[in-house]
């Protein structure tokens, strides 16, 4: 069974920005991201975080274009049960990414960003922590 990550943490653990992250998703269909709509909280499960670890590496390091770099992520995904992925972006390049390393690396970050991240609680303050606050 796959891992459900909320949007705010798959940019603490892949270093993107919160907006940015969330621009992209509302424009692009990206492989393990659940549709959101206004209200509903965006769920991404673990290809959804490759996907867009890919998205990340491929506009950072060759500066793609957003669009490029979201179909071949897509590309990618079809290779996640496998230790690397092939994956031809021409007539004359193909990339090839260490797919094993990719996750291990966001593996460790994620827990980094769990680390970090505080839980921001919901809704009204209990009758005893709005006791604590008024002393």
């Amino acid at each position: 069974m796959s891992r459900l990550y909320s949007s705010r943490l798959v940019a603490l653990t892949t270093g993107l920005n919160e907006k940015w992250l969330d621009n992209l998703l509302s424009h692009f269909a990206v492989p393990g991201v659940s549709i959101g709509r206004q209200g509903v909280r965006r769920v991404i499960n673990d290809d959804g975080l490759l996907a867009i670890e890919v998205i990340r590496v491929l506009i950072q390091t060759f500066g793609a274009s957003l669009e490029n770099a979201v179909d071949l992520s897509r590309r990618v995904i079809s290779f996640r049960s496998q230790l690397e992925a092939r994956v031809s972006a021409g007539p004359d390049l193909t990339l090839v990414l260490n797919l094993d390393s990719i996750e291990h690396r966001l593996h460790e970050q994620m827990v980094h960003a769990v680390e970090s991240m505080a839980q921001v609680r919901r809704g009204r303050p209990s009758a005893i922590s709005r006791s604590r606050l008024e002393h």
